[in-house]
């Protein structure tokens, strides 16, 4: 099984084209806003013409059906047990993005086999064939499957704050990605700053201490701005980026694809952004 195992993880390396990317969007600890991030920046993807898909991989606390009010039928969990057919937990949701929800708080993602690791890894080459973006919104912490599909991205978008024991998980997550993988490209996504110069200083001082300590480096994808629109969005059950177009967080989300778009263009003329 673990023959096979590893067979698969070399087909979904193999297949990150071009043409399509696995962006895994996690974070050192709970509470920076990830799972939030992940659905705003997948629209915002999607309003760019872009075909997205958002999997909700959370094993602790899936929560975007929670955040957009969809009421789904079949959920991830129910693909990788009960083998539902791929179709049946595709959600078609707003602005022409998909989703695939989550059951939250189910103890069964905790004792993951090799052969449920498998279905997940196929899922993914699935997916691929389908969709330009498949948008992963994974556990925050150490969860071992967040892992496994950060390495197998393309990029990981790693979510914190500026508060210390953020940064201090965060640094601790890039320690042991950078261990599974060496050179992943990992992005800082800062969360709910005051200012641009706040994520300047953590930038910074993060990157100063991942040079001195493991000889790594990390890129920046941007900064949301706190901005109250976000929780008002939240407890309607509607993304920010819908809902308040013209927020300072929406504006910063828009910014965020922008770089991402424009690093694709760069990428397929065979150039190294970083």
């Amino acid at each position: 099984m673990e023959e096979q195992l590893n067979h698969i993880k070399e087909l979904v390396e193999s297949q990150n084209t071009q043409s399509s990317h696995i962006i895994t969007i996690t974070s050192g600890k709970g509470g920076v806003g990830k799972s939030n991030i992940a659905l705003n920046l997948a629209l915002a993807l999607s309003l760019k013409g872009k075909k997205v898909v958002l999997v909700d991989a959370d094993t602790n606390m899936g929560n975007i059906d929670i955040l957009t009010g969809i009421n789904p039928k079949y959920n991830f969990l129910n693909y990788i047990l009960d083998n539902i057919p791929i179709n049946n937990i595709l959600y078609s949701y707003k602005a022409g993005l998909s989703i695939i929800p989550n059951s939250s708080g189910n103890k069964t993602w905790q004792d993951l086999t090799d052969t449920m690791h498998s279905r997940i890894l196929e899922l993914l080459i699935k997916l691929k064939k389908n969709f330009e973006y498949i948008i992963i919104d994974t556990a925050g912490g150490l969860a071992s499957l967040s892992l496994d599909i950060a390495v197998h991205s393309n990029k990981v978008l790693l979510v914190t704050t500026s508060e210390p024991t953020a940064i201090n998980d965060t640094y601790a997550m890039i320690k042991i990605l950078n261990s599974m993988k060496k050179n992943i490209p990992i992005d800082l996504l800062l969360n709910m700053v005051t200012s641009p110069s706040e994520v300047t200083d953590v930038y910074q001082r993060l990157t100063l201490v991942l040079d001195h300590f493991l000889d790594f480096s990390i890129g920046i994808a941007g900064y949301v701005i706190l901005d109250g629109k976000v929780r008002q969005a939240v407890n309607q059950q509607e993304p920010f980026i819908l809902l308040y177009k013209d927020s300072v967080a929406g504006k910063n989300i828009n910014d965020i694809a922008d770089i991402l778009f424009e690093n694709e263009l760069v990428e397929q003329n065979g150039i190294n952004y970083k």
